[in-house]
């Protein structure tokens, strides 16, 4: 059966991507090393750096109007995979193709500046975001309201306290729809008042948002938000589906899995 956004555009569309990393960017040598190498002549032989592969042969369609969860464990290439749609990374190999610049959101504080107030970065922030608003007054002045920071908002970012930064960041980047948005992991560090209260703004902006490309651990919150969920695992899709059966699936064949090898 053809759900109704299967008959839309394509927004996201992956074909045959890869993403390898250079390991020796992460591995800086020791005195001990440095003189291993110079004795045995080393710095005259080229070596081939270790690689680490990110990303495996991904291929993907994601249809305008789809809400698409994404879910693995830690390392599992989501990031890898969210910055590559965004051109913040180029493939290896393979084509990454979008239809429309995505608003990705990886981090609550991207992009803040630390000695500015709350209120100008929030103003420097709306134009970054969303440059092609009007009315960017009405829209600064919402965002601060909504963080209910009062006084604090003309106070140095560097000087709030991490449930303060998370109030201010989440009321920034939950302030308006996109066409293609694209969340990852962006409800940490809320605290519980706050928490339920963005919970409901976000989940008003992912429905009157295009094509939404979701990552979370939060697996109920991704079975409330998404009809279709893919499981990343060592870089793969290993499957791709109705999101309550990709839960059930990563539960059984994935972090089950997980929890054998920590018992032996």
């Amino acid at each position: 059966m053809t759900s109704s956004s299967e008959c839309n555009p394509i927004a996201i569309e992956l074909k045959d991507v890869e993403m390898l990393f250079d390991l020796d960017v992460y591995r800086p040598s020791t005195l001990k090393q440095s003189l291993h190498n110079f004795i045995n002549l080393g710095f005259w032989r080229k070596k081939t750096p270790p690689l680490f592969q990110a990303l495996k042969n991904l291929n993907l369609k994601i249809h305008e109007g789809e809400k698409v969860g994404l879910i693995g464990i830690n390392g599992s290439g989501k990031t890898t995979l969210c910055r590559v749609l965004t051109g913040l990374y180029s493939p290896t190999r393979g084509k990454a193709k979008v239809s429309h610049l995505p608003r990705a959101l990886f981090s609550i504080g991207t992009a803040i500046q630390p000695e500015l107030s709350g209120r100008e970065n929030v103003e420097y922030l709306v134009r970054l975001l969303f440059p092609f608003r009007k009315r960017y007054r009405d829209i600064i002045e919402e965002i601060l309201e909504f963080s209910e920071l009062g006084e604090f908002a003309d106070v140095p970012f560097e000087k709030y306290s991490n449930g303060m930064r998370t109030r201010l960041c989440l009321s920034l980047i939950s302030s308006r729809p996109d066409k293609i948005l694209i969340l990852d992991e962006i409800f940490n560090g809320a605290d519980g008042y706050f928490a339920r209260k963005i919970s409901e703004r976000f989940l008003q902006i992912i429905e009157k948002s295009g094509t939404v490309l979701f990552v979370s651990h939060s697996l109920p919150l991704v079975e409330l938000i998404c009809e279709r969920t893919i499981v990343l695992h060592k870089g793969e899709i290993v499957y791709d589906g109705k999101s309550a059966d990709a839960i059930k699936y990563y539960r059984e064949n994935v972090l089950k899995g997980l929890e054998n090898q920590v018992e032996v």
